[in-house]
């Protein structure tokens, strides 16, 4: 894709323009990005959930509850069915909450922590 920024030595009148070239049928261009705008992030927050560790080898795992007061957190497995639920209890400070995971079978689930206003989610591994 074509440079999408101006520098104080060219003016690019493409910007966006993307070229695609192939193995024997030549070079293609898609003019269907061209004058758009660059994405800007204004949340600086993360797009997954904080685990550690990950993969768990232990008993117990740590997530990150920053923001997340009032919340609840799930651990699914691959099949969507419930295997661990709680309300969120800072018991390291006002950031983080220990989960004890020893009754989970080795495997991969999914970690959801959910509050009124927004929900994050994060793949577990467990290989004990």
């Amino acid at each position: 894709q074509q440079w999408r920024s101006d520098t104080r030595w060219s003016s690019p009148t493409n910007t966006g323009a993307i070229y695609s070239g192939t193995h024997g049928r030549g070079i293609f261009r898609s003019d269907t990005f061209l004058g758009a705008d660059d994405v800007v992030v204004t949340d600086p927050s993360p797009q997954g959930l904080l685990i550690y560790p990950n993969p768990v080898i232990g008993s117990s795992v740590q997530i990150s509850t920053v923001g997340f007061s009032g919340a609840s957190v799930e651990i699914y497995d691959l099949q969507g069915r419930v295997v661990y639920s709680d309300d969120v209890k800072s018991n390291l400070g006002s950031d983080r909450m220990i989960l004890d995971v020893s009754t989970l079978y080795n495997g991969t689930y999914v970690v959801s922590l959910a509050s009124q206003h927004k929900s994050l989610a994060s793949k577990l591994v467990i290989r004990r």
